[in-house]
């Protein structure tokens, strides 16, 4: 490594160990979201701090470009995973990581090794990795080293903030420091205001372009007293050409019949951005072989907003459920 990209490293884990050092989840909560207004960017960022959840292994600093990415963030860190690749999947954004020397990537390690430091013990090790919702996780690159590192700096300045409670901040009642710079004073400048959360899904997945003669002939299908299970996840593998490129985690859709357990469709994404697209073609592909069923249930919002359309046009019944015996059944005989 070049000796100024090397710089740009240990500027980046210098600022990495001096967040860890003020320990901020002695003082924060996951949930407090911290807004940056950076001049370079027509978007704000978000960061907000983790140490709370069952991913006991996943603690740092987020940075996010979208709160939906936050809204991820935290459904990921709720929630118990029997794979290590399928949880990394669920999110987006850059992530400083305080772990073990087992959860550091060898990329990483090198990189640790070459700026001279000697981690030791659990929740010690410190690495810059990027997330891709449906990628593998990935070292960052030397662009997203500097975006880092102006990030965390202004992190940092926040927190001393809120530490010494030279500002105080309602984050329980949805209100985020947000920091912005000044141009008529020339400095770097924060001020408190409300957020909007968003709902977990706000989008419904329309189905006009699917064409009106496809749905009236879906609504033509004779009906039966059937109730299915739907659901879609991401494996627990990595498909990828050479060990020198991002792998991608895919995600399969399963149709399940809610008394019989028998699995009725599937369907399996391509590229990151199928995830919707598996869900309605796999529902879709099997309305136009087989009756239509009476309903379809679901666990998961974002397949309940994905189908809530579909369902609706086609004249099924969609509801939500916390639990889906059936699809649960199958998972207990894989593993």
């Amino acid at each position: 490594m070049e000796k100024n990209e090397l710089t740009e490293w240990r500027a980046l884990y210098e600022i990495g160990l001096k967040i860890k050092a003020l320990a901020p989840w002695e003082f924060t909560a996951t949930t407090d979201v911290y807004t940056l207004l950076m001049p370079t960017r027509k978007l704000p960022v978000y960061l907000n701090p983790i140490h709370e959840g069952t991913q006991e292994s996943f603690v740092g600093i987020g940075i996010h470009s979208t709160m939906p990415d936050i809204t991820d963030l935290y459904h990921f860190l709720m929630q118990d995973y029997d794979s290590y690749t399928n949880a990394l999947a669920e999110k987006s954004g850059l992530f400083a990581l305080y772990g073990s020397r087992k959860d550091i990537f060898k990329a990483n390690y090198d990189i640790i090794k070459e700026l001279g430091y000697r981690f030791r013990g659990d929740g010690n090790w410190l690495q810059f990795v990027s997330f891709v919702r449906g990628m593998e996780p990935w070292q960052i690159t030397r662009r997203e080293v500097r975006f880092m590192t102006r990030c965390l700096k202004l992190f940092y300045d926040a927190l001393i903030l809120v530490k010494t409670e030279q500002i105080i901040v309602d984050f329980n009642n949805f209100e985020t420091l947000i920091t912005y710079y000044d141009e008529s004073l020339k400095k770097w400048q924060h001020t408190v205001e409300s957020i909007d959360f968003p709902e977990d899904i706000d989008d419904i997945v329309e189905v006009e372009m699917l064409g009106s003669l496809l749905i009236e002939r879906l609504k033509q299908r004779p009906k039966t007293n059937q109730i299915i299970e739907v659901a879609s996840f991401f494996l627990s593998t990595l498909v990828k050409e050479n060990k020198s490129e991002q792998g991608m985690v895919p995600k399969l859709c399963l149709l399940v019949d809610h008394h019989s357990e028998m699995i009725l469709a599937d369907s399996l994404t391509e590229t990151p951005d199928d995830e919707i697209r598996i869900v309605v073609d796999c529902v879709i592909d099997y309305l136009s072989e087989n009756k239509r069923p009476k309903k379809i249930i679901v666990a998961q919002e974002d397949v309940y907003h994905y189908l809530l359309d579909l369902c609706t046009k086609v004249g099924i019944t969609l509801t939500m459920e916390k639990e889906l015996p059936a699809m649960d059944e199958f998972f207990a005989e894989l593993s």
